[in-house]
């Protein structure tokens, strides 16, 4: 028996887990549960305390007390895009009146 136990002594942890792969998968619940300080609930507690310096501070000013998000640049892209369209297809309009105008005139005539 005391042969047979230092031969499992001697083997390397990847024979160890070859034959046994849930020792690693249990040994592997272990450091994260160890990492995590996991308790009875298995709700994460934070390993590090937060300093009150790290914090960002409240932003302040218009945006900050009407709550409005910052829109980012592909929407800004989108509104030029969009109102350059409706001044475009204003034109278009404005021109096919006047050439309709134009023809009833010249049926008048």
């Amino acid at each position: 028996i005391k042969k047979s136990q230092s031969e499992t002594v001697q083997m390397t942890e990847t024979e160890r887990y070859e034959q046994n792969p849930m020792d690693y998968v249990n040994n592997v619940l272990g450091d994260l549960r160890q990492k995590l300080s996991l308790d009875d609930s298995e709700a994460a507690k934070p390993t590090r305390e937060v300093r009150a310096g790290i914090r960002k501070p409240k932003p302040s000013g218009p945006s900050a007390i009407s709550g409005a998000k910052k829109a980012s640049q592909w929407e800004i892209r989108e509104e030029i895009a969009k109102k350059k369209r409706e001044e475009i297809m204003q034109e278009v309009r404005r021109k096919r009146e006047r050439e309709e105008e134009m023809k009833a005139r010249a049926e008048r005539k």
